[in-house]
Protein backbone atom coordinates (compact mmCIF):
# COMPACT_ATOMS: atom_id res chain seq x y z
CA UNK A 1 0.00 0.00 0.00
CA UNK A 2 3.23 2.31 0.88
CA UNK A 3 4.38 1.58 -2.77
CA UNK A 4 1.05 2.23 -4.54
CA UNK A 5 0.88 5.87 -2.55
CA UNK A 6 4.34 6.29 -3.36
CA UNK A 7 3.69 5.63 -7.19
CA UNK A 8 0.65 7.77 -7.23
CA UNK A 9 2.27 10.50 -5.78
CA UNK A 10 4.94 10.10 -8.79
CA UNK A 11 2.83 10.03 -11.26
CA UNK A 12 0.53 13.01 -10.16
CA UNK A 13 3.80 15.04 -9.24
CA UNK A 14 4.01 16.95 -12.62
CA UNK A 15 -0.09 17.72 -13.26
CA UNK A 16 0.63 19.28 -9.41
CA UNK A 17 3.47 21.74 -11.09
CA UNK A 18 1.59 21.88 -14.23
CA UNK A 19 -1.51 23.21 -12.42
CA UNK A 20 1.30 25.61 -10.51
CA UNK A 21 2.50 26.87 -13.56
CA UNK A 22 -0.74 27.70 -15.01
CA UNK A 23 -1.94 29.55 -11.51
CA UNK A 24 1.41 31.43 -12.40
CA UNK A 25 0.25 32.21 -15.71
CA UNK A 26 -2.40 33.08 -14.79
CA UNK A 27 -1.32 35.88 -12.57
CA UNK A 28 0.68 37.19 -15.29
CA UNK A 29 4.04 35.59 -14.30
CA UNK A 30 5.83 34.09 -17.36
CA UNK A 31 6.81 30.66 -16.41
CA UNK A 32 10.72 29.70 -17.01
CA UNK A 33 11.72 27.41 -19.41
CA UNK A 34 12.60 24.67 -17.31
CA UNK A 35 10.96 25.26 -14.11
CA UNK A 36 12.49 22.27 -12.22
CA UNK A 37 15.64 20.47 -13.07
CA UNK A 38 15.80 17.16 -14.68
CA UNK A 39 12.64 17.32 -16.88
CA UNK A 40 13.64 15.22 -19.40
CA UNK A 41 11.55 12.27 -18.09
CA UNK A 42 8.66 14.80 -18.36
CA UNK A 43 9.26 15.72 -22.20
CA UNK A 44 6.56 13.55 -23.40
CA UNK A 45 3.96 15.29 -21.16
CA UNK A 46 0.87 17.15 -22.54
CA UNK A 47 1.76 20.29 -20.69
CA UNK A 48 4.88 20.74 -21.16
CA UNK A 49 7.63 21.60 -24.41
CA UNK A 50 11.11 20.44 -25.08
CA UNK A 51 13.64 21.54 -28.02
CA UNK A 52 17.28 21.59 -28.08
CA UNK A 53 19.48 24.71 -30.16
CA UNK A 54 23.32 24.07 -31.12
CA UNK A 55 25.72 26.66 -31.74
CA UNK A 56 28.83 25.83 -34.16
CA UNK A 57 31.83 28.07 -34.09
CA UNK A 58 35.12 27.94 -36.66
CA UNK A 59 37.37 30.15 -37.56
CA UNK A 60 40.50 31.30 -36.58
CA UNK A 61 38.71 34.36 -34.58
CA UNK A 62 38.09 33.90 -30.64
CA UNK A 63 34.28 33.84 -29.16
CA UNK A 64 32.28 33.65 -26.79
CA UNK A 65 28.26 31.54 -27.43
CA UNK A 66 25.53 32.59 -25.16
CA UNK A 67 21.56 32.74 -24.60
CA UNK A 68 19.33 34.56 -22.19
CA UNK A 69 18.02 31.60 -21.23
CA UNK A 70 21.08 30.20 -19.37
CA UNK A 71 21.56 26.90 -21.39
CA UNK A 72 23.78 27.79 -23.68
CA UNK A 73 27.28 28.63 -22.40
CA UNK A 74 30.59 27.99 -24.70
CA UNK A 75 34.27 29.64 -26.06
CA UNK A 76 35.87 29.11 -29.24
CA UNK A 77 39.36 30.23 -29.46
CA UNK A 78 40.09 29.27 -32.81
CA UNK A 79 42.56 26.97 -34.53
CA UNK A 80 41.54 23.88 -37.33
CA UNK A 81 37.56 22.39 -37.23
CA UNK A 82 34.84 23.54 -35.45
CA UNK A 83 33.11 23.35 -31.54
CA UNK A 84 29.65 23.08 -30.73
CA UNK A 85 27.78 23.68 -27.95
CA UNK A 86 23.95 22.68 -27.14
CA UNK A 87 21.49 24.06 -24.82
CA UNK A 88 18.37 22.06 -23.64
CA UNK A 89 15.19 23.75 -23.05
CA UNK A 90 11.98 22.90 -21.45
CA UNK A 91 8.69 24.74 -20.93
CA UNK A 92 5.06 24.77 -20.75
CA UNK A 93 2.86 25.32 -24.14
CA UNK A 94 0.43 27.50 -22.65
CA UNK A 95 2.97 30.16 -21.32
CA UNK A 96 2.99 31.50 -24.82
CA UNK A 97 0.83 32.44 -26.70
CA UNK A 98 1.61 29.96 -29.97
CA UNK A 99 3.46 27.53 -27.66
CA UNK A 100 6.50 27.94 -29.14
CA UNK A 101 9.73 29.47 -26.58
CA UNK A 102 11.88 33.15 -27.85
CA UNK A 103 15.65 32.39 -27.33
CA UNK A 104 18.33 35.01 -28.06
CA UNK A 105 22.12 33.38 -29.31
CA UNK A 106 24.68 35.99 -28.96
CA UNK A 107 28.21 35.76 -30.31
CA UNK A 108 30.61 37.91 -28.62
CA UNK A 109 33.76 37.75 -30.37
CA UNK A 110 36.78 38.91 -28.20
CA UNK A 111 39.11 42.43 -28.20
CA UNK A 112 40.96 40.64 -31.85
CA UNK A 113 38.26 38.95 -33.71
CA UNK A 114 35.25 39.43 -35.39
CA UNK A 115 32.52 37.36 -35.91
CA UNK A 116 29.47 36.70 -38.81
CA UNK A 117 26.25 34.42 -39.11
CA UNK A 118 27.26 31.33 -41.03
CA UNK A 119 30.39 31.34 -43.58
CA UNK A 120 28.48 33.44 -46.29
CA UNK A 121 29.62 36.43 -44.56
CA UNK A 122 27.01 38.60 -43.51
CA UNK A 123 25.22 39.96 -41.10
CA UNK A 124 28.95 40.35 -39.64
CA UNK A 125 30.29 42.81 -36.85
CA UNK A 126 33.11 44.78 -35.87
CA UNK A 127 36.01 43.91 -34.25
CA UNK A 128 34.94 43.25 -30.86
CA UNK A 129 31.50 43.75 -31.59
CA UNK A 130 28.64 41.52 -30.03
CA UNK A 131 25.95 39.94 -32.73
CA UNK A 132 22.34 38.67 -30.96
CA UNK A 133 20.51 36.58 -33.12
CA UNK A 134 16.83 35.69 -32.13
CA UNK A 135 15.01 32.54 -32.59
CA UNK A 136 12.08 30.64 -31.31
CA UNK A 137 12.12 26.97 -30.67
CA UNK A 138 9.30 24.96 -31.52
CA UNK A 139 8.45 21.32 -28.91
CA UNK A 140 10.95 18.73 -30.01
CA UNK A 141 12.47 20.99 -32.24
CA UNK A 142 16.50 20.41 -32.82
CA UNK A 143 17.61 23.88 -34.77
CA UNK A 144 21.77 24.79 -34.92
CA UNK A 145 23.61 27.69 -36.48
CA UNK A 146 27.16 28.19 -37.29
CA UNK A 147 28.96 31.23 -37.03
CA UNK A 148 32.49 32.37 -38.01
CA UNK A 149 34.89 34.04 -36.42
CA UNK A 150 37.84 35.61 -37.76
CA UNK A 151 41.03 37.05 -35.82
CA UNK A 152 41.24 40.79 -36.85
CA UNK A 153 44.25 42.57 -37.79
CA UNK A 154 46.62 44.37 -35.30
CA UNK A 155 48.43 47.69 -34.75
CA UNK A 156 51.14 47.79 -32.16
CA UNK A 157 52.28 51.36 -31.55
CA UNK A 158 54.84 52.33 -28.86
CA UNK A 159 55.17 56.06 -27.59
CA UNK A 160 59.12 58.11 -28.64
CA UNK A 161 59.68 61.09 -26.78
CA UNK A 162 63.33 62.55 -27.52
CA UNK A 163 62.45 66.29 -26.69
CA UNK A 164 63.37 67.23 -23.03
CA UNK A 165 60.11 69.05 -22.48
CA UNK A 166 56.60 68.29 -21.14
CA UNK A 167 53.41 67.03 -21.93
CA UNK A 168 50.78 64.02 -22.82
CA UNK A 169 50.13 61.57 -25.77
CA UNK A 170 46.71 60.34 -26.16
CA UNK A 171 45.10 58.51 -28.96
CA UNK A 172 41.44 58.19 -30.56
CA UNK A 173 40.45 55.64 -30.20
CA UNK A 174 41.63 55.70 -27.35
CA UNK A 175 44.57 53.42 -26.57
CA UNK A 176 47.53 55.78 -25.43
CA UNK A 177 47.90 57.99 -22.46
CA UNK A 178 51.36 58.76 -22.12
CA UNK A 179 52.59 61.61 -19.50
CA UNK A 180 55.60 62.88 -21.09
CA UNK A 181 57.93 64.93 -17.51
CA UNK A 182 60.82 66.66 -19.33
CA UNK A 183 61.84 63.42 -21.41
CA UNK A 184 60.38 60.61 -18.46
CA UNK A 185 57.62 58.48 -19.42
CA UNK A 186 55.04 57.13 -17.58
CA UNK A 187 51.17 55.86 -17.91
CA UNK A 188 50.01 53.77 -21.22
CA UNK A 189 52.69 54.28 -23.69
CA UNK A 190 52.02 51.42 -25.91
CA UNK A 191 48.53 50.40 -27.22
CA UNK A 192 47.36 47.94 -29.46
CA UNK A 193 44.36 48.10 -31.57
CA UNK A 194 42.78 45.48 -33.88
CA UNK A 195 40.97 46.12 -37.17
CA UNK A 196 39.30 44.23 -39.86
CA UNK A 197 40.64 45.60 -43.31
CA UNK A 198 42.03 49.37 -42.25
CA UNK A 199 41.80 51.96 -39.05
CA UNK A 200 42.47 55.25 -38.90
CA UNK A 201 43.96 56.24 -35.61
CA UNK A 202 45.06 59.86 -34.61
CA UNK A 203 47.74 60.55 -32.35
CA UNK A 204 47.14 64.18 -30.50
CA UNK A 205 50.14 65.69 -28.55
CA UNK A 206 49.21 68.05 -25.81
CA UNK A 207 52.38 70.03 -24.52
CA UNK A 208 52.31 71.27 -20.56
CA UNK A 209 52.48 75.16 -19.98
CA UNK A 210 55.45 76.77 -21.59
CA UNK A 211 55.67 73.57 -23.89
CA UNK A 212 55.61 72.98 -27.30
CA UNK A 213 54.89 69.56 -29.47
CA UNK A 214 56.54 68.21 -32.59
CA UNK A 215 54.48 65.41 -33.72
CA UNK A 216 57.03 64.25 -36.05
CA UNK A 217 61.05 64.45 -34.41
CA UNK A 218 61.50 68.13 -34.90
CA UNK A 219 59.11 68.73 -37.79
CA UNK A 220 55.58 69.97 -37.80
CA UNK A 221 56.10 72.01 -34.95
CA UNK A 222 52.99 73.75 -33.11
CA UNK A 223 53.47 77.33 -31.58
CA UNK A 224 53.84 77.21 -27.58
CA UNK A 225 50.26 75.55 -25.44
CA UNK A 226 49.55 74.49 -29.03
CA UNK A 227 47.49 71.04 -29.34
CA UNK A 228 48.77 69.26 -32.81
CA UNK A 229 47.88 65.54 -33.62
CA UNK A 230 48.80 63.05 -36.60
CA UNK A 231 46.37 60.84 -38.26
CA UNK A 232 47.74 57.83 -39.80
CA UNK A 233 45.92 55.06 -42.02
CA UNK A 234 46.42 51.40 -41.34
CA UNK A 235 46.01 48.78 -43.68
CA UNK A 236 48.31 46.37 -42.53
CA UNK A 237 49.43 44.02 -39.12
CA UNK A 238 52.38 45.74 -37.70
CA UNK A 239 54.08 47.66 -34.91
CA UNK A 240 55.77 51.14 -35.11
CA UNK A 241 56.16 53.98 -32.80
CA UNK A 242 54.71 57.73 -32.80
CA UNK A 243 58.26 60.60 -32.60
CA UNK A 244 56.44 63.24 -30.88
CA UNK A 245 58.56 65.13 -28.57
CA UNK A 246 57.78 68.52 -26.56
CA UNK A 247 60.29 71.35 -26.40
CA UNK A 248 60.42 73.89 -23.80
CA UNK A 249 58.83 77.39 -25.90
CA UNK A 250 61.15 79.88 -26.37
CA UNK A 251 61.42 83.56 -25.95
CA UNK A 252 60.18 84.29 -22.57
CA UNK A 253 58.77 87.30 -21.52
CA UNK A 254 59.11 88.28 -18.04
CA UNK A 255 58.01 91.45 -16.54
CA UNK A 256 58.94 93.09 -13.13
CA UNK A 257 57.17 96.07 -11.65
CA UNK A 258 58.62 99.27 -9.10
CA UNK A 259 56.24 101.26 -7.94
CA UNK A 260 52.23 100.85 -8.02
CA UNK A 261 50.55 100.55 -11.38
CA UNK A 262 49.79 97.23 -13.31
CA UNK A 263 51.24 96.02 -17.18
CA UNK A 264 49.25 93.62 -19.67
CA UNK A 265 50.68 92.02 -22.70
CA UNK A 266 48.96 91.65 -26.29
CA UNK A 267 48.81 88.86 -27.32
CA UNK A 268 47.45 87.75 -23.61
CA UNK A 269 49.78 85.73 -21.15
CA UNK A 270 50.98 88.15 -18.75
CA UNK A 271 48.62 90.17 -16.51
CA UNK A 272 51.14 91.28 -13.85
CA UNK A 273 51.42 91.62 -10.55
CA UNK A 274 50.15 88.05 -10.78
CA UNK A 275 50.73 86.29 -14.32
CA UNK A 276 54.28 88.16 -15.05
CA UNK A 277 56.40 85.47 -16.87
CA UNK A 278 54.76 83.72 -20.14
CA UNK A 279 55.92 81.81 -23.47
CA UNK A 280 55.03 83.61 -26.74
CA UNK A 281 55.04 82.68 -30.30
CA UNK A 282 58.87 83.71 -32.02
CA UNK A 283 58.27 85.96 -35.24
CA UNK A 284 55.58 87.86 -33.67
CA UNK A 285 54.51 91.39 -32.95
CA UNK A 286 54.21 91.65 -29.00
CA UNK A 287 53.02 94.44 -26.74
CA UNK A 288 53.21 95.44 -23.03
CA UNK A 289 50.69 98.11 -22.25
CA UNK A 290 50.84 100.03 -18.74
CA UNK A 291 47.91 101.56 -16.61
CA UNK A 292 49.06 103.40 -13.11
CA UNK A 293 47.62 102.92 -9.70
CA UNK A 294 45.72 106.72 -8.07
CA UNK A 295 48.00 108.73 -7.02
CA UNK A 296 51.19 107.12 -9.08
CA UNK A 297 52.94 107.84 -12.99
CA UNK A 298 54.26 105.66 -15.28
CA UNK A 299 58.13 107.17 -15.36
CA UNK A 300 60.37 104.38 -17.29
CA UNK A 301 60.75 101.50 -18.81
CA UNK A 302 64.27 99.60 -18.20
CA UNK A 303 65.43 96.63 -19.95
CA UNK A 304 64.35 95.35 -22.98
CA UNK A 305 61.78 98.30 -23.05
CA UNK A 306 64.16 101.32 -22.60
CA UNK A 307 63.19 104.26 -24.08
CA UNK A 308 59.66 103.18 -25.19
CA UNK A 309 56.54 104.94 -23.73
CA UNK A 310 53.52 103.51 -21.60
CA UNK A 311 52.74 101.11 -24.37
CA UNK A 312 56.03 99.14 -25.22
CA UNK A 313 56.02 97.20 -29.14
CA UNK A 314 58.62 94.81 -29.66
CA UNK A 315 59.34 92.23 -32.27
CA UNK A 316 59.79 88.26 -30.82
CA UNK A 317 62.48 87.82 -33.61
CA UNK A 318 64.62 84.94 -31.86
CA UNK A 319 64.27 82.60 -28.96
CA UNK A 320 66.14 84.50 -26.38
CA UNK A 321 64.56 85.56 -23.48
CA UNK A 322 63.08 88.96 -22.87
CA UNK A 323 62.90 91.06 -19.40
CA UNK A 324 61.95 94.46 -18.71
CA UNK A 325 60.50 96.41 -15.62
CA UNK A 326 58.08 99.08 -15.36
CA UNK A 327 58.86 102.12 -13.37
CA UNK A 328 55.56 104.31 -11.38
CA UNK A 329 56.70 107.00 -9.11
CA UNK A 330 54.51 109.30 -6.93
CA UNK A 331 54.37 112.90 -8.68
CA UNK A 332 56.14 115.56 -6.15
CA UNK A 333 53.60 118.38 -5.18
CA UNK A 334 55.27 121.87 -3.97
CA UNK A 335 54.79 123.45 -1.17
CA UNK A 336 53.33 127.28 -1.85
CA UNK A 337 55.42 130.70 -0.46
CA UNK A 338 53.95 132.79 1.77
CA UNK A 339 52.89 136.01 0.43
CA UNK A 340 55.03 139.23 1.02
CA UNK A 341 52.94 142.27 1.89
CA UNK A 342 54.23 145.82 2.38
CA UNK A 343 54.18 147.19 5.85
CA UNK A 344 53.42 150.71 4.56
CA UNK A 345 50.62 151.39 1.79
CA UNK A 346 52.42 153.34 -1.12
CA UNK A 347 51.01 157.26 -1.55
CA UNK A 348 48.62 157.59 -3.90
CA UNK A 349 49.60 159.26 -7.12
CA UNK A 350 48.15 162.65 -8.05
CA UNK A 351 47.46 163.25 -11.72
CA UNK A 352 46.94 166.08 -13.24
CA UNK A 353 43.54 166.59 -15.80
CA UNK A 354 43.95 165.51 -19.31
CA UNK A 355 46.00 168.22 -21.16
CA UNK A 356 46.88 170.63 -18.46
CA UNK A 357 50.43 170.87 -16.92
CA UNK A 358 51.39 172.48 -13.82
CA UNK A 359 52.98 175.29 -14.50
CA UNK A 360 56.64 175.46 -12.92
CA UNK A 361 57.48 177.50 -9.84
CA UNK A 362 58.80 180.64 -10.34
CA UNK A 363 61.93 179.79 -8.00
CA UNK A 364 64.03 176.75 -7.09
CA UNK A 365 62.85 175.73 -3.69
CA UNK A 366 66.11 175.27 -1.15
CA UNK A 367 66.05 171.58 0.31
CA UNK A 368 66.61 171.77 4.04
CA UNK A 369 69.79 171.49 5.36
CA UNK A 370 72.17 168.20 5.66
CA UNK A 371 73.22 166.59 8.62
CA UNK A 372 77.00 167.01 7.91
CA UNK A 373 77.50 169.83 10.39
CA UNK A 374 76.27 173.09 8.68
CA UNK A 375 75.51 175.61 11.09
CA UNK A 376 72.91 177.44 9.40
CA UNK A 377 70.63 177.29 6.50
CA UNK A 378 71.53 179.52 3.12
CA UNK A 379 68.64 181.90 2.35
CA UNK A 380 65.90 180.79 0.10
CA UNK A 381 65.14 182.32 -3.15
CA UNK A 382 68.09 183.39 -5.89
CA UNK A 383 71.54 184.18 -4.76
CA UNK A 384 71.60 187.33 -2.91
CA UNK A 385 67.40 187.71 -2.61
CA UNK A 386 66.66 188.09 1.04
CA UNK A 387 64.24 186.10 2.56
CA UNK A 388 64.37 184.26 5.94
CA UNK A 389 67.20 182.42 8.10
CA UNK A 390 67.07 178.79 7.87
CA UNK A 391 66.72 176.95 10.66
CA UNK A 392 70.37 175.97 12.43
CA UNK A 393 71.47 172.21 11.82
CA UNK A 394 69.15 169.46 13.73
CA UNK A 395 66.19 171.68 13.46
CA UNK A 396 63.15 170.17 12.46
CA UNK A 397 62.42 172.85 10.56
CA UNK A 398 65.32 171.80 8.51
CA UNK A 399 63.67 168.62 6.68
CA UNK A 400 59.79 170.11 6.08
CA UNK A 401 59.57 170.44 2.60
CA UNK A 402 60.67 174.07 0.93
CA UNK A 403 57.58 176.67 0.28
CA UNK A 404 56.81 178.52 -2.94
CA UNK A 405 58.51 181.80 -3.14
CA UNK A 406 55.09 183.84 -3.98
CA UNK A 407 52.67 181.81 -2.30
CA UNK A 408 54.19 180.41 0.56
CA UNK A 409 52.58 177.26 -0.28
CA UNK A 410 53.92 173.47 -0.03
CA UNK A 411 55.54 172.62 -3.51
CA UNK A 412 54.31 168.87 -4.10
CA UNK A 413 56.73 166.00 -4.79
CA UNK A 414 57.62 165.25 -7.91
CA UNK A 415 56.42 161.35 -9.13
CA UNK A 416 58.51 159.25 -7.74
CA UNK A 417 60.72 161.56 -5.15
CA UNK A 418 61.11 161.05 -1.60
CA UNK A 419 58.31 162.67 0.18
CA UNK A 420 59.14 164.30 4.19
CA UNK A 421 57.99 161.31 6.01
CA UNK A 422 60.40 159.17 4.20
CA UNK A 423 57.63 157.47 2.26
CA UNK A 424 57.83 156.77 -1.84
CA UNK A 425 55.66 158.75 -4.23
CA UNK A 426 53.61 157.30 -7.19
CA UNK A 427 55.41 156.18 -10.27
CA UNK A 428 56.39 157.86 -13.17
CA UNK A 429 53.88 160.48 -14.45
CA UNK A 430 51.34 159.62 -17.36
CA UNK A 431 52.63 162.64 -19.11
CA UNK A 432 56.34 163.57 -20.61
CA UNK A 433 55.47 167.07 -19.18
CA UNK A 434 55.78 166.00 -15.55
CA UNK A 435 58.26 163.66 -16.18
CA UNK A 436 60.84 166.51 -17.10
CA UNK A 437 59.49 168.35 -14.22
CA UNK A 438 61.30 166.08 -11.72
CA UNK A 439 64.35 165.87 -13.76
CA UNK A 440 64.61 169.70 -13.76
CA UNK A 441 63.34 170.01 -9.82
CA UNK A 442 65.85 167.22 -8.93
CA UNK A 443 69.19 168.75 -10.69
CA UNK A 444 67.95 172.28 -8.99
CA UNK A 445 68.18 171.06 -5.76
CA UNK A 446 71.19 169.74 -6.14
CA UNK A 447 72.76 172.65 -7.57
CA UNK A 448 70.67 174.60 -4.62
CA UNK A 449 72.44 172.10 -1.89
CA UNK A 450 76.13 172.97 -3.20
CA UNK A 451 75.34 176.61 -3.32
CA UNK A 452 73.69 176.66 -0.10
CA UNK A 453 77.18 174.72 1.41
CA UNK A 454 79.60 177.01 -0.44
CA UNK A 455 77.66 180.41 1.22
CA UNK A 456 77.60 178.73 4.41
CA UNK A 457 81.45 177.82 4.74
CA UNK A 458 81.90 181.28 3.39
CA UNK A 459 79.88 183.42 5.99
CA UNK A 460 81.64 181.06 9.02
CA UNK A 461 84.89 181.91 7.69
CA UNK A 462 84.14 185.50 7.38
CA UNK A 463 82.33 186.04 10.65
CA UNK A 464 85.54 184.40 12.44
CA UNK A 465 87.71 186.48 10.67
CA UNK A 466 86.15 189.80 12.29
CA UNK A 467 85.91 188.74 15.79
CA UNK A 468 89.49 188.11 15.86
CA UNK A 469 90.12 191.36 14.38
CA UNK A 470 87.90 193.45 17.03
CA UNK A 471 89.43 191.11 19.97
CA UNK A 472 86.18 189.02 20.62
CA UNK A 473 86.74 185.79 21.25
CA UNK A 474 85.82 183.34 18.42
CA UNK A 475 82.29 181.67 18.92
Amino acid sequence: MTRRRKGTMRAGLPRVLAAAVLALSALGLQAPAHPVAAWNSYCNVDEYACATFSVILFGSGHAHAYDDQGELDCYWNGGAGTTTCTGSYYWIRQSYADGKLPIHINIAPTADSWACLGSSGPPCGEVGQTLTFPYSLSDLSTPSNGYSTTLAKSQVTTVASPGSGSGKITSSPAGLNCTIASGAMSGTCQATWYFKSTIELTYIGTPAAGNYVCVVSGQNCGAVGEVKSNIVDYTFSGTGGVGIQFGVGHPIVTVAITGQGTVASSPAGISCPGDCSSYFATNSMFSLSTTSKTGWLFSSWTGACAGQGPICNLTLTSSTDVSTTAVFVQPVVPTPSPTLRPSVAPTPRTTSPPGASKPPPSATPVPAASSAGSTASPIPGSVGSPGPVAAASGDPAASANPSDVETGEPESAAPGSSTSNGTTGPGPSATGAGMDLTIVIGIGALIAVALALGLGLGLGLGLGRRRRNQGDPPA
